[in-house]
């Protein structure tokens, strides 16, 4: 018979087959065509090797176990009783598709700073590409467990990092990360833990005052103070109380009080010597500013004004208790 009729289509193609389709040859010469033989050969080779036999009503065939990446010629024949005729051939070299799988997933996620308006997001690259590069990664976030999943980044292949900004401070999100390459997205990969934009704690503020020193006597008093009214979104861990040297002016620690205690009684301070004290708030990150109190010189509390004249009465009732005493400055 005359060679099958063109043209001869090949489509379809993946990594390891084709579908091949021709026409039956015009002519048989007399004797019907029995069947077709379809043959094959990688285009670096001379030699044809036989894919497949299919009868002569057929004229599709798919062959199978082709080699990932060839390009291959194919041709096919048409057979009777009288023999097999001319063959058809394909024009050009057919490259088979590279086997493409699905991506695998970005690694190790991970927020590297947090804001109380943005947050930024790392990662590393697949472990596996499916068999084509990595064109880009999408990053998507969603508010809320109950939020939708909506896309806010499209990045190219090389970059593994970003800065997700404009979130709402204090609201919950959810970020995931999914590759793409020729054959589409790959598999997500989400966050394992659910971000909070949030200022980055600070040191506290003072104390409040004014500082009240009371039950002042000769060698002590006591010291109080208000809470700090910012503690800097870190809770307090301690107030700090310092004294001015009266001999030298220079500042020393005296002690440290849980952040419940407001009040402090010092002892042993010298008698008509000018002091000042200062309170200091702490929490994680660091001290406040200090909260200094005025001068205060301890003295005995019956030290009373000396009188001009006394009037209706006499030195011992001044010192008797509940006495009423009348004088002048």
């Amino acid at each position: 018979p005359s060679a099958p009729e063109g043209p001869f289509s090949v489509s379809n193609l993946t990594a390891s087959s084709a579908d091949l389709e021709w026409k039956p040859p015009t002519k048989d010469n007399g004797s019907p065509v029995t069947g077709y033989v379809i043959e094959s050969r990688p285009s670096t080779r001379a030699r044809w090797s036989k894919v497949a036999n299919v009868d002569g009503n057929t004229t599709k065939y798919s062959p199978k176990d082709l080699r990932e990446g060839i390009d291959y010629l194919f041709r096919v024949s048409a057979v009777n009783e009288e023999g097999q005729g001319s063959p058809l051939e394909t024009k050009e070299p057919v490259r088979l598709k590279e086997k493409i799988d699905v991506l695998s997933s970005p690694r190790q996620i991970k927020v590297s700073k947090l804001g109380p308006d943005f947050v930024t997001l790392d990662w590393k690259s697949l472990s596996s590409d499916g068999g084509s590069k990595v064109t880009g990664y999408v990053v998507k976030q969603k508010r809320g467990s109950d939020g939708d999943w909506e896309e806010v980044a499209s990045l190219k292949a090389i970059e593994t990092s970003y800065k997700v900004p404009k979130l709402d401070e204090d609201q919950e999100y959810f970020f995931s990360i999914t590759a793409l390459n020729q054959k589409g997205q790959g598999e997500t990969c989400e966050l394992d833990t659910s971000v909070v934009p949030k200022r980055p704690p600070e040191k506290p503020s003072p104390p409040v005052g004014p500082v009240i020193l009371s039950d002042i006597q000769k060698t002590s008093l006591v010291l109080a103070w208000k809470p700090s009214k910012n503690d800097g979104k870190s809770p307090l861990t301690a107030y700090y109380i310092e004294m001015r040297d009266p001999e030298n002016g220079s500042w020393s620690a005296v002690t440290k009080v849980t952040p419940d205690i407001t009040s402090y009684c010092f002892q042993t301070l010298k008698t008509e010597k000018e002091y000042f004290f200062r309170v200091i708030a702490e929490n994680s990150v660091g001290k406040s500013e200090p909260l200094t109190s005025d001068g205060v010189i301890p003295r005995s509390p019956n030290n009373l004004p000396s009188f001009s004249y006394c009037v209706g009465c006499s030195a011992a009732e001044v010192f008797q208790e509940d006495a009423d005493v009348m004088y002048s400055v």
